[in-house]
């Protein structure tokens, strides 16, 4: 897709313990990585029993907004066109 970190609008990071600082640990890991900016929007961080693979210990859920790819000739409104009908289409 070619989403870039600055825009990511939403993240939930999901983190096996049952010790209260690995979460905050896992958090400034994320937060100080290469995809840091991604963190900086709504954010949840969650403590959780298992997740769904054996040895999985992280899981990161990030929703980005993304807009509109150009049209090829340049058109601002997008490569759909002017009107909503063909936006959809």
């Amino acid at each position: 897709m070619g989403a870039k970190p600055d825009q990511v609008v939403r993240s939930v990071i999901h983190v096996v313990t049952d010790d209260g600082p690995v979460p905050a640990a896992a958090w400034e890991r994320l937060t100080g990585s290469v995809i840091g900016s991604a963190f900086t929007t709504a954010s949840t961080l969650l403590g959780v029993a298992q997740l769904g693979f054996p040895g999985q210990l992280v899981e990161v859920d990030l929703t980005v907004a993304l807009g509109r790819p150009a049209a090829p000739d340049g058109d601002p409104r997008g490569g759909a066109g002017a009107t909503p009908e063909r936006a959809l289409a």
